[in-house]
């Protein structure tokens, strides 16, 4: 089947209770001009992935899919007339179908010819180093931000922790680091509301997605770095919903948000509403990118968005798809 068109494609809205050109139990097939919407009505609320949502037509997937708003169906479009005469559509998960003639067959190695081990650094990076280690955070609030590349338009939190190597009286390099995607509020008995919104709603409580950094920061603090874990939970509530790229620009202009932030802090800035502690003490022409996940798919968005200058890069460590945004870098 056709790949699923662009979401910058301009498309024809279905006029209201215009009957659809196919439809099944719980799915249905319209007409928008050109082009065909395929809506998946679900039985319960989708689970929080990593993955992206998609529709699958009799066991091909037909593209990734947007969540509705209230998170009770799936929309996706394609350019494929054989969706018409579709038996079966579901909801599923980008890269579990695939048409036969898209599958790759896997490259045989032979053991024989195995690349030889790396030699080992001459320092263990998982050593702790021999700086002390300080900690610090900031909280600017639920709605700080206006989130890149989302519609409607939405805010998130400017949320951090903080650790940096005490001893060290100068600038360190700094490490952003971003967590990937996961649920962001929880019920006072710990469950999952469904629909997620963000802030969360009253009586729900944050979770604290940024601190599971926590370890690796202090590790690289130790190590002479500074590291600032922050918090993306607006972005993981709304980036199957309000985006075209699953949140990475949203995430990308996050981290730049809080890079403007730090410089303003670093120069003594008090109205960035950072803590005392952290002027003078980053060195921001040496600044390192990770993230999990989707959090490092925005990290590689933050780059190019930054168009970073010769000698900056990426380099990408395990990552989720290479279908999406950061095909390429």
């Amino acid at each position: 089947m056709a790949a699923v068109l662009g979401a910058t494609v301009a498309l024809t809205a279905v006029p209201a209770g215009a009957a659809p050109e196919a439809a099944g139990e719980g799915w249905r097939v319209d007409d928008v001009g050109g082009a065909y919407e395929i809506t998946v009505e679900l039985d319960e609320p989708l689970e929080m992935r990593a993955a992206a949502p998609a529709i699958v037509v009799d066991g091909v997937e037909v593209g990734t899919a947007r969540l509705s708003e209230d998170g009770r169906s799936l929309v996706a479009t394609t350019n494929d007339p054989d969706v018409l005469a579709a038996d079966e559509v579901e909801a599923g998960w980008s890269g579990e179908a695939r048409s036969p003639s898209t599958i790759t067959p896997a490259a045989v190695v032979d053991p024989g010819a195995a690349t030889p081990p790396s030699p080992a650094f001459a320092t263990d990076p998982g050593a702790p180093g021999p700086h002390t280690v300080g900690r610090t955070s900031y909280d600017l609030g639920r709605s700080a931000v206006e989130l890149r590349d989302m519609l409607p338009v939405t805010r998130g939190e400017m949320v951090a922790t903080v650790t940096y190597p005490s001893d060290v009286a100068g600038p360190s390099p700094v490490v952003v680091m971003v967590h990937g995607r996961g649920d962001s509020c929880l019920t006072a008995g710990g469950a999952i509301p469904r629909p997620l919104v963000y802030p969360c709603r009253t009586g729900e409580r944050e979770v604290a997605n940024h601190t599971g950094f926590g370890q690796l920061g202090t590790l690289l603090a130790s190590q002479g770095y500074v590291t600032v874990s922050i918090s993306a939970n607006a972005i993981s509530v709304y980036d199957d919903v309000r985006t075209a790229d699953r949140g990475a620009s949203a995430r990308g202009g996050l981290i730049l948000s809080h890079l403007d932030l730090l410089d303003r802090a670093n120069r003594g800035d008090a109205s960035a509403g950072l803590p005392g502690v952290l002027e003078g003490r980053l060195d921001l022409a040496r600044v390192g990118l990770m993230g999990h996940s989707r959090g490092g798919e925005g990290a590689v968005r933050a780059v190019q968005l930054a168009q970073t200058t010769p000698g900056g890069g990426a380099r990408s460590t395990r990552p989720s798809s290479w279908r999406r945004a950061t095909w390429g870098v």
